[in-house]
């Protein structure tokens, strides 16, 4: 029997042979192997020719044999031996288990019980107000190494924090070290808050700390950007011309909780501002300043710079602490009309000389379906620098009268057109440099029994600079002081000494390029003296001529000044004679703002000096030897 079990266990793999069955068993191809019936159905069956599991449910029981064998070796190696070894080896996976345990609640414990947050959260929710966030901390354990990171909304602009010489700027992180327990302080954050109106915001504090976990302790609080920083709204008249003036009314507040400064509006692409009751500079309404809740209402008259719809967008610009912020307003679109009466103003001269007489034609023609009546156009200046004196049409026009600077034509029928010549002269209000002139013609016709209004303007003509210089000779000062030196009236072979007084100034536009140059005659002398108030004075010791060159000359009449010492000593051939003191005397310079090149040549100067009212007409040369 003993030997028939061995035979029947000691076999190799290779007299195993796998057959594949049906869904319910398996074969297997035992050789030269005894048959052995199933104890019952839950059997498995060894026969000579197979293998056989009748029923899967075996099958849990084979895995868990499986699992089971390395416990079992381990018993029948070790614990049945020595039951110590059993008991060492439950100590080592109690050990295991508890540490994996704590590894656990290290990691996700609850930070809330090592320390206590809560944020003050009164919010001020218009774009642009000053807010402060509180964050206020307590330890409820001992803890090192403390830090509280913010996590700003995109847009909020920092003003102050504290404590400020525990915040890095860069990671925006307050270091706040090692805390004692029970110990509590304050994180406070000044700003100001900014976005589009119904933005969600929120403004989020990290703790970290030895106790607080890999994911740190959060707080955060959430708020709405209700309204905006300047509310506006937008009025104009009804009728409104493609190329004309329209009037309007912009009406602001201001809604955050501070003042606000230095405030630029622009009216979108579609307008061009031309006038109103406050600043404008650059076609930029400036509001100097709006206190908080202050309502503004800004008048205006702009021009449409195309037809059919356009758009009226606000847009307001303005600095808050050291940041430029920009929002858009409430848009309006309105329709703009083409006018039945087609006016063209034009200036018939490119530069307009300081006389300020400038020559225009306007060009009409009605486009209406029928006549327009009492058309009346009032002639102004566009720049407020200047203002129009004088107006002169020609006398002999048919159906065109002038009364005061108001054009009035007769009736127009439909689709009749003509023009009109005519000068005007202006007026300077205020001497500023590089200007430009242009008239704005407010017209105003009757059609069909309505008075149509709208305002039209001329193409800008530069104004011409007027640059005048003087080189003036004196032996006493205007004040009466002696300057010169040496005999009145010069003697022969006897050295007299005058001073030569140069200035220059420009009315108009800014120069540059400035040179005026000057020659000693043969008998006269530079001394080495001068005093050189601008620019700069320069001699040539062979051609004997003085040069004065300034770089840049302001428009604003602004007198530029040098000062030069000459001797003169006269020969017996100018005996009874007024020598020359300067000759040949003259300037040019370029115009910067029309590129149009001065040139003036100035009187020359003799002994006479007749500027000098001390010591003018004792200009003859006399024998005193």
């Amino acid at each position: 029997m003993t030997k028939n079990k061995k035979n029947n266990s000691d076999f190799k793999g290779s007299d195993i042979e796998i057959i594949p069955s049906d869904q319910s068993n398996q074969t297997i191809d035992l050789s030269n192997q005894n048959n052995v019936e199933p104890i019952d159905d839950n059997a498995v069956s060894i026969s000579r020719d197979r293998v056989q599991v009748k029923k899967s449910g075996n099958l849990v029981i084979g895995n868990l044999n499986l699992m089971l064998n390395p416990l079992k070796k381990r018993w029948q190696q070790h614990y049945s031996r020595n039951i110590w070894h059993l008991i060492a080896d439950i100590f080592l996976v109690f050990i295991i288990i508890t540490l994996i345990f704590f590894l656990y609640l290290i990691n996700n414990r609850d930070g809330s019980k090592i320390i206590s947050l809560s944020i003050k959260n009164n919010i001020e929710t218009s774009a642009g107000s000053y807010n402060s966030f509180e964050l206020d901390y307590k330890s409820n354990s001992e803890i090192s190494g403390v830090t509280a990171q913010v996590i700003f909304p995109e847009n909020f602009i920092i003003e102050s924090v504290s404590p400020g010489n525990l915040y890095d700027d860069n990671t925006k992180t307050f270091n706040l070290g090692n805390l004692e327990k029970n110990s509590f302080g304050k994180i406070k954050i000044n700003g100001f808050v900014w976005g589009e109106v119904n933005d969600q915001q929120n403004i989020f504090f990290k703790f970290n700390c030895s106790k607080c976990g890999k994911n740190g302790i959060n707080n955060s609080l959430y708020y709405n950007i209700e309204k905006p920083a300047i509310s506006n709204s937008l009025q104009v008249e009804d009728n409104v011309f493609l190329d004309s003036e329209f009037k309007g009314t912009l009406n602001i507040v201001n809604n955050t909780n501070q003042k606000l400064e230095n405030i630029r509006v622009t009216l979108g692409s579609d307008v061009e501002i031309k006038k109103s009751n406050l600043s404008l500079e650059n076609g930029e309404i400036i509001i100097n300043q709006i206190s908080s809740g202050e309502e503004l209402n800004l008048e205006f008259e702009a021009l449409c710079k195309r037809g059919e719809n356009i758009s009226i967008i606000p847009s307001f610009n303005f600095n808050l602490f050291d940041n430029n912020l920009n929002f858009t307003g409430v848009e309006k679109v309105i329709s703009v009309k083409k006018p039945g009466l087609n006016i063209s103003i034009i200036s018939e001269d490119e530069l307009i000389n300081q006389d300020l007489l400038a020559s225009y034609k306007i060009n009409y023609n009605n486009k209406e379906k029928a006549t327009i009546k009492n058309i009346k156009l009032t002639i102004l200046s566009a720049n407020p620098n200047f203002s129009v004196e004088s107006l002169k049409i020609d006398d002999n026009l048919k159906g065109v009268s002038l009364v005061g600077n108001t054009i009035i034509i007769n009736d127009l029928l439909e689709n009749e057109f003509s023009s009109i010549p005519f000068k005007v002269i202006f007026d300077r209000r205020q001497n500023n440099p590089n200007q430009e002139l242009s008239l704005k013609i407010n017209l105003q016709y009757d059609l069909d029994g309505q008075t149509i209004k709208y305002t039209s303007y001329s193409n800008k003509s530069k104004i011409a600079s007027k640059a005048t210089a003087s080189a003036l000779a004196y032996y006493y000062s205007p004040q009466g002081d002696q300057l010169g030196v040496g005999p009145l009236p010069p003697s022969v072979n006897m050295a007299t000494n005058y001073w030569i007084f140069l200035e220059v100034s420009s009315i108009g536009n800014d120069l540059e390029n400035f040179v005026l140059t000057a020659d000693l005659p043969e008998n006269i002398y530079f001394s080495d003296n001068k005093r050189v108030l601008d620019g700069k004075l320069l001699y040539g010791e062979v051609s004997k001529r003085m040069t004065w060159e300034i770089e840049k000359l302001s428009g604003d009449s602004s007198r530029y000044r040098a000062n030069f010492e000459i001797t003169l000593i006269p020969e017996e051939s100018d005996l009874g004679k007024v020598p020359i003191l300067l000759n040949n005397i003259k300037f040019t310079a370029k115009d910067s703002f029309t590129d149009q090149e001065l040139k003036q040549n100035l009187a020359n100067i003799n002994a006479n000096i007749k500027n000098d009212k001390f010591s003018s007409d004792k200009g003859q040369v006399v024998d005193i030897r």
